[in-house]
């Protein structure tokens, strides 16, 4: 009997490293280039996992926390921000932010899944300001800070963009 449960064992953990290994493989390949996959794709969340375990431990920067955009969603703005972010953004993120541009195979971890991230509660105006403005250097990630490039309206323009990828 002993020796019945420690072949189970055995092969149990074979089973959940071979499934580990393999789920390693797959995430790594074609599912972030075309967004396949649960939420676009398992490696695109590791960037946000990123900054959403940052934000569990830290918050959101105080300077930056309670912001709200004072932007209507107007077609104009929409628009505006649709034009910034495809200027600024697509290139890593991708057309509908799945984090599939064209330059997303060449950053380690990828870029964020925005799609699947603007949706969840803690992704307020906010965090989002925030992680535009500021970037993701301090978390050693491939996002670049635009405070710099762009100006405050501009930021909040884009905000007004990606909040469509959620409906």
């Amino acid at each position: 009997m002993k020796k019945i449960a420690f072949v189970l064992v055995v092969f149990g953990l074979i089973g959940l490293i071979g499934f580990s290994f393999f789920n390693t493989v797959i995430s790594r390949r074609g599912n972030r280039k075309y967004g396949k996959g649960m939420m676009g794709g398992g490696s695109m969340m590791r960037n946000m996992s990123i900054r959403h375990s940052y934000v569990m431990q830290h918050g959101v920067d105080p300077k930056y926390e309670s912001m709200s955009n004072p932007l209507q969603p107007t077609e104009e703005n929409i628009e505006e921000g649709k034009n910034l972010y495809f200027q600024n953004c697509v290139s890593c993120h991708g057309p509908n932010g799945l984090g599939n541009g064209t330059l997303a195979d060449t950053l380690n971890p990828p870029p964020a899944n925005i799609a699947a991230s603007v949706s969840m509660p803690m992704v307020t105006d906010g965090y989002l300001y925030w992680t535009i403005a500021e970037g993701g250097n301090f978390l050693h990630t491939g996002m670049p800070r635009f405070r710099d490039k762009l100006d405050e309206d501009q930021i909040w323009k884009v905000i007004l963009f990606v909040r469509q990828f959620s409906e």
